[in-house]
């Protein structure tokens, strides 16, 4: 809320320090399995192979960075945090629902710490003094 046209700067910053994160470990990678040489960039010659690549950097990445970033702009702290914490679970949740992925039952134990904390966390102190003085619980 503070600064709302840093949307672009921000989501530059760190869509640059993943690439620049990726780079340095396919390179690790390329030099530890002997391949770091011309046939590296190879794949890249097939449009397939970088439109593919081109689609992840910029819609799946950036674009959707963009989004967020805007977006966690207009709301508190607190509500971004509570976003930001259940995203495994909505993960979880359209994975199992779109794709039929099996969720077993560390990913249901999981789940429900995640809402515990959430719920936990929205709640307030008058709320809980209230609560205290209702069901006669000494401070």
């Amino acid at each position: 809320r503070k600064f709302p046209t840093q949307t672009l700067p921000i989501t530059a910053v760190q869509v640059a320090g993943a690439g620049s994160i990726s780079l340095v470990w396919m390179l690790y990678e390329a030099s530890q399995s002997g391949h770091l040489d011309a046939s590296l960039l190879e794949p890249l010659k097939d449009p397939k192979v970088a439109g593919a690549i081109g689609y992840l950097g910029v819609i799946t990445t950036a674009v959707t960075r963009i989004g967020e970033t805007k977006a966690l702009g207009s709301v508190s702290s607190g509500d971004a945090s509570i976003l930001m914490t259940t995203e495994p679970l909505w993960a979880a949740v359209f994975g199992s629902l779109l794709m039929g992925e099996n969720l077993g039952i560390s990913a249901w134990i999981g789940g429900g710490l995640i809402l515990a904390a959430c719920l936990v966390n929205t709640i307030d102190d008058a709320q809980v003094q209230e609560w205290k003085l209702k069901f006669g619980i000494a401070s």
